[in-house]
């Protein structure tokens, strides 16, 4: 995998849990709208990232580059406001 070191690793690990502390933006949006759809938002969210992840993590036969690695720190970190907003619609409902 080319993001096997430590460093690659530790980056992709703080932007999950960047994503999942930030829940000051997901909490300001679950403000706004109600439940349903802050739930439906979460899903698609983590839909998404969770589907894209595995296109850019190094297991493909396509030469690995830099914006590979970009691109999957930005999806991480929208799989953890994913996260965050589905904890916090779950302890306001």
């Amino acid at each position: 995998m080319w993001y096997s070191s430590y460093e690659y690793y530790s980056i992709i690990e703080y932007s999950l849990a960047f994503g999942v502390a930030f829940g000051v933006f997901t909490g300001l949006f679950l403000d706004t709208l109600n439940q349903r759809i802050s739930y439906f938002v979460a899903a698609v969210l983590s839909l998404i990232s969770y589907f894209l992840i595995p296109h850019f993590d190094g297991s493909s036969r396509m030469k690995q580059e830099d914006w590979h690695f970009y691109s999957l720190s930005c999806l991480v970190f929208i799989a953890g406001q994913g996260s965050s907003l589905a904890i916090l619609t779950t302890v306001k409902v």
